[in-house]
């Protein structure tokens, strides 16, 4: 667990089951897409709609293990953050997820803040939501691949590579 942080965007397959009794909503959210656009190499993260909403963070009990992770299945529009408004994404067979190892968001987490007690959760903190719903401190951001029809939308991470080479010409 130790070098979890070390491996953030590392891309990882599991298999098991979730427990959408004990789901959490990260929000507000806005949708991410992968787009082409013009003058751009290769696909990038755009937000689709401006259409508000939420990421759901599902607790998965590992298959052959003694232990939950979170993963984030994605998003769900405002009006679909009740899981009773979106039956047929609630799978509850085991089945095999591909995603994204992620840690905290520091960044964000520096404005917001998350209120476990009242089940308010604003930014991705790891230790805090896995101390909250009693699993693992491993997060998972599940690929488009893996999501379920009728279920949150996979694949909303949002990669962020820091990129110093302008501090490195201005240095040197």
């Amino acid at each position: 667990l130790d070098i979890l942080p070390e491996l953030e965007y590392y891309p990882v397959r599991v298999r098991g089951k979730f427990d959408h009794s004990r789901e959490i909503l990260i929000e507000p959210r806005s949708r991410l897409d992968l787009v082409e656009r013009e003058n751009q190499v290769g696909p990038r993260q755009s937000r689709a709609s401006g259409v508000p909403g939420a990421h759901v963070i599902t607790p998965f009990r590992v298959a052959n293990r003694n232990f939950d992770i979170l993963v984030n299945r994605g998003y769900v529009p405002f009006d679909l953050r009740d899981p009773s408004t979106r039956r047929a994404g609630q799978i509850e067979d085991e089945h095999e997820i591909i995603g994204l190892l992620r840690s905290t968001d520091y960044l964000h987490a520096m404005w917001n803040k998350n209120e476990p007690l009242k089940n308010i959760w604003r930014v991705r903190d790891v230790a805090e939501m896995a101390a909250a719903i009693q699993t693992a401190p491993i997060f998972i951001d599940e690929v488009k691949s893996t999501s379920v029809p009728g279920g949150p939308i996979g694949s909303q991470t949002n990669i962020q590579l820091r990129n110093e080479h302008l501090s490195y010409i201005v240095t040197w």
